[in-house]
């Protein structure tokens, strides 16, 4: 937050002078720690990629209803880094139970597959 003056300046409406003067006199805690740097515009946006990533997910969720490859399933989901789709999509979704592994007992196997669970 510190190292977007610019962005959090104009965030602040009203009370931004102070924070404005805090940022030229070099008072970077001042900055940090104000109070009305939630203008509750940020509140609206994420509620609306949370909706748009829950649509996402009950997308590939149905997707896999018959067995699919992580390669398949990332395509599906339209996401490139394999790092990310692991960590971020694949990993939680195997950790809540909704997907689950075709050979639970080689996870890193070149079949291994990914099925909705039935639960």
């Amino acid at each position: 937050m510190v190292s977007c003056y610019g962005i959090c300046i104009r965030k602040l409406g009203k009370s931004g002078d102070k924070q404005k003067a805090a940022i030229k006199s070099g008072d970077k805690q001042k900055v940090a720690t104000g109070t009305t740097q939630d203008s509750g515009q940020d509140s609206g946006q994420d509620s609306g990629q949370d909706s748009g990533q829950d649509e996402r997910l009950s997308s590939l969720l149905e997707y896999c209803c018959v067995p699919k490859g992580r390669d398949e399933i990332q395509q599906h989901y339209g996401v490139s880094s394999r790092d990310y789709f692991r960590n971020k999509v694949l990993k939680p979704l195997l950790e809540s139970g909704q997907l689950k592994m075709t050979i639970p007992d080689k996870p890193s196997s070149g079949n291994q597959k990914y099925v909705r669970s039935s639960e």
